[in-house]
């Protein structure tokens, strides 16, 4: 086991793992790093697993089939500018999960540092993302937008306290994208402390499991936008 870092002098490398394991204590990909790309086999980081948080280039941490499992992901911006409410994530930039199994042990922090001054994402199209903690949609610019966007596939986290928070402790307008696929969370909370920024949980296909926690304000000030399919 090691620590694993991605990053070059242009043109940008992918670490990739097509086949066998791959096993580490953590793992940063680094600017300009394409990121990961997990195919086959397994990819195992014991502690963090993260993106620079102010990679202003294109990375993506890619999950196509095989295995990946952190103790814990953070996640910053990209290239990545969305200055609208997004219609749909990104395949190119940020976590993109199309088959395989991502498992992160604890949290998935998107954009929670406050050099995350652009938009942070999270596509799944197929295969399935399982947190045992929680998921927090953020970044630090009230101009643009951080999204997960659910497009297939499953998304499970397990935390019954924060489950899913969207918002962050910065003003940046943040959403939750489910048009196909499963979400199931102990709790969906919609913006966080008093901060105001824009916070959408917006179904349009695919299932919501909400446990017992529900869908809550958690700012008060915060423009909650919640529209549910069914």
């Amino acid at each position: 086991a090691a620590n694993v870092t991605a990053s070059s002098s242009p043109p940008a490398t992918q670490l990739v793992v097509n086949g066998g394991s791959l096993t580490a204590t953590s793992g940063n990909l680094g600017t300009p790093s394409a990121g990961l790309l997990v195919s086959s086999g397994s990819a195992t980081f014991s502690g963090n697993l993260s993106m620079d948080l102010n990679h202003a280039q294109n990375s993506v941490i890619s999950v196509t089939g095989g295995t990946l499992t952190a103790d814990s992901v953070t996640l910053g911006r990209t290239g990545l500018i969305l200055t609208t409410q997004p219609a749909a994530g990104s395949t190119i930039q940020g976590l993109y999960v199309n088959g395989g199994a991502v498992n992160i042990l604890g949290n998935l922090n998107m954009g929670t540092a406050s050099s995350a001054n652009s938009s942070v994402n999270a596509r799944i199209d197929s295969g399935s993302l399982t947190l045992g903690g929680a998921l927090t949609i953020g970044l630090n610019n009230g101009g643009r937008w951080s999204v997960v966007d659910v497009n297939g596939g499953a998304l499970v986290v397990g935390d019954t306290a924060t489950g899913i928070n969207i918002g962050s402790s910065f003003a940046g307008n943040a959403e939750l994208l489910i048009r196909a696929g499963t979400v199931t969370a102990g709790k969906i909370g919609l913006g966080f402390g008093s901060v105001a920024d824009t916070v959408v949980l917006n179904q349009t296909g695919g299932t919501l499991y909400p446990g017992s926690g529900g869908i809550v304000q958690i700012s008060p000030n915060a423009n909650a936008v919640v529209t549910l399919s069914n």
